[in-house]
């Protein structure tokens, strides 16, 4: 498992990989493939865009555990062999939230190399409430 804590360009093979995830209620035809996973922590309000070419019939899971029960927060399998794969996700919670991008294929036993790249938007900076007396208290 790779950290993940900028932008950037990624290259990866999955033939080393295992097959932990096969379907999830997100995924209407699952994936059989071998796996790699990206760890990415996501601040409140954050959002991330991976765009994924794998030389096999490549898969996108969105993850928020790394262990089963696995929770599906998103997926994406449109594109056939050698198409991209898109998984945009945004973190709407008002807390740090920790996923696993999990790049995979369809077929059973398939695996390959890949390319990914990978951006992040930060999320809203937190403001604490104060009132104007308050504030001017700071600057006496």
């Amino acid at each position: 498992m790779e950290t993940v804590t900028g932008d950037g360009f990624f290259y990866g093979y999955t033939c080393s990989g295992e097959n932990l995830v096969s379907s999830l209620a997100c995924a209407p035809n699952g994936a059989d493939g071998l796996e790699a996973y990206y760890a990415i922590l996501m601040p409140a309000g954050s959002s991330i865009t991976a765009t994924v070419t794998h030389t096999a019939d490549g898969v996108l899971w969105l993850l928020g555990g790394c262990t089963e029960p696995f929770t599906c927060l998103a997926f994406a399998d449109a594109g056939l062999g050698g198409d991209p794969e898109v998984i945009t996700y945004t973190n709407t919670s008002a807390e740090d939230l920790q996923v696993y991008l999990v790049v995979d294929s369809f077929h059973p036993n398939s695996c390959g190399s890949y390319d990914m790249d990978f951006t992040r938007t930060p999320g809203q900076v937190p403001v604490k409430e104060a009132t104007f007396g308050n504030l001017k208290w700071m600057f006496r």
